[in-house]
This record gives C-alpha cells, structure tokens and sequence, in this order.
C-alpha cells in the first residue's frame, strides 16, 4: 500500500488513545450541551486524500470513534484495498467509498484511463462488499456544457450497467471548475446531470463547500434542492485566503478556482458557509448518509482542524438548530 504495508493482526501496535481523549471530552459535557445522543461520533468519518495512506485514515478515523471512511485508491495495489477494508471491519469502521480522482470528462486520448479507473474501484467494490464507488465530473477544455454532458452520458452508461448488476451504487462529486472547462460546480448543472441518469445507479457525493466556491449557495438552497441524490456528504468549510490574516498556510492544501480566485479550509463553522446549521439538518435527520470531514489539511494543523470542528459541531445552539430543522 502506499504510504506502508498493513500490519498483521498480531503486530497491530498500541492504540494512540489520545484522540480517544478528546472524544472523551466532548461526550462527558453535561445537559443541555452535547453528550453522546447529541452529537453522535459514528455518523462521522474520515477522507484519505487527507493522509499519507489509507491505513493512517483507518487509525485516526478509530481512534476518534468516528464510524465512517472513504478510501481513495489511485496508486494502491489490489491486495492492498482488500487488506484495508478487512481492518475495517475488525476495527469497527465502515469504508462508505471506494473512490477515484478520475474524471470521465476527460479529454478523448485520456479518457481510457479514466474509464479504467472507475471499473476498477467497481470491481473491487464489488469483491470487498463495499457500498459506493467515487469518481469526477471533469470539465472539458474543447467542448461546451451541453455537448460535455452528452460525452459524459455516454461514457457513463456502460459502467452504471456494470455497478448495477454487481451491487454497487455509483456516486459522482461535484467540484468546482479549476480553469478545464465547467465542471459539475452548480446546482443547475448538477440537476440537468441526474435528470439523465437513473437514480437507482447514481448517487452525488455533496461537497457544499465546492458549491461556495463556485459562488452557489450551499445551503439551505443547494442541499434543499440536492437531497434526494445525497448518497454521501462531504464537510468542510471555506473562506477566501487572506495573507496577511491565514500566512502562507504551508500545511493547507489550496482550493483555487479558475474565476473567483484562492480559498482555504478554516473549522466547521467558521468560514463563509452556514455549516453550523447545514451540519445540525444533517446530523438530526433519521438516515445513515456518511458525513465525512474534510479538513484539507495535514499534520498537525489538520489535527487541530478536527478538534476545532468537533468542538463547534458541540455548541447547544447547533443542537438547537438541528432538532428544529429535523
């Protein structure tokens, strides 16, 4: 695997309990604030984009008693993602995803590729018991929406026969447009996408913030209108980076987008995204949606990131919030 081999089970070393810890704390708040039925840890997860391996994610998504993670396999050997999703189990956490960078937008002499990709994190869906298989849009640099959402529906249609007919649902990111032509980066493009593909197969992974920076509103407008195709869901929270007040952010992944510039990740509910309220919808409704956060960082920062964001997603107000929206 990249990043390190997967430790037999004899060899599994001592469990870094401090994260533990800091779940301990938030669940031992009294009355009124957020205990255990509040804020339920398990409807929580991880990314792997955010780890140097998947297995790391696997560590720090237990140890934080969290019950979700999407596993982004690009570059990890078959036996590898078996391995992974076998420790998942014993360690009590699900992998929601098996997913992809892969854009089935991609240009003609590289879409093979692509296409490859995706049958693969099928595939090994399939083989593993895995629910989903992730994947992108991608815009196109050559043709306009309309005619790059046709190709996109052609180059979709054989693999949602292949997902189908071996149990696995599909889901698609929306992402804002990185200077490649329009991706899937608004609430109208998003709808015209799902109006022609069969909802049975397909489901979107919701990122809001990727809306934000896209210039939509994510929420109460994106996620009213966008809920029935909500297969998985993606937190984090932005804002436009600032020099002179976030620094360099050497340790901060950047989301740049093609028009409106460089954004950067700050904790849940602290950036330009109502995510305190959109959060409390989420985490008061009844269904199992995973609920990943995505902190968009590493090392420590993206440690702190976490800790920050749980403590919000703690506040009375939010439960407020949530139990009024639900």
């Amino acid at each position: 695997m990249v990043g390190g081999q997967l430790p037999p089970a004899a060899a599994v070393p001592a469990p870094d309990r401090r994260a533990d810890r800091s779940c301990d704390r938030l669940r031992s708040l009294g009355p009124g604030e957020v205990a255990d039925r509040m804020l339920d840890l398990r409807r929580l997860g991880l990314i792997s984009l955010d780890f140097a391996s998947p297995q790391e994610c696997l560590e720090a998504t237990r140890s934080r008693g969290f019950g979700w993670m999407e596993a982004y396999i690009d570059g990890v050997a078959n036996d590898d993602v078996h391995s992974l999703v076998r420790w998942s189990i014993k360690r009590g956490v699900t992998v929601s995803t098996l997913s992809t960078l892969s854009k089935l937008g991609s240009s003609e002499d590289d879409a093979d590729r692509h296409i490859a990709a995706v049958e693969r994190s099928i595939l090994l869906a399939a083989e593993t018991g895995v629910a989903r298989a992730g994947f992108m849009y991608g815009g196109s640099s050559t043709l306009g929406e309309v005619a790059a959402r046709r190709r996109f529906a052609e180059r979709i249609e054989p693999l949602l026969g292949m997902a189908e007919s071996l149990g696995v649902r599909l889901v698609i990111e929306n992402v804002f447009s990185r200077g490649t032509g329009v991706d899937l980066e608004s609430v109208a493009a998003i709808e015209e996408l799902f109006a022609v593909l069969p909802p049975r197969a397909i489901g979107l992974t919701f990122d809001p913030a990727n809306l934000a920076i896209a210039g939509e509103e994510a929420y109460p407008y994106a996620l009213a209108r966008l809920r029935e195709h909500c297969a998985v869901i993606h937190l984090k929270d932005v804002t436009r980076h600032v020099p002179e007040t976030h620094g360099t952010e050497a340790d901060c992944r950047p989301l740049v987008e093609s028009r409106r510039g460089r954004f950067i990740t700050v904790p849940l509910g602290e950036g330009s995204l109502n995510m305190l309220a959109l959060a409390g919808e989420l985490l008061a409704s009844d269904d199992d949606t995973p609920l990943l956060l995505e902190p968009f960082r590493s090392g420590a920062s993206r440690e702190a990131w976490i800790d920050r964001s749980l403590a919000n997603l703690s506040r009375p107000a939010l439960v407020d919030s949530g139990a009024r929206n639900g």
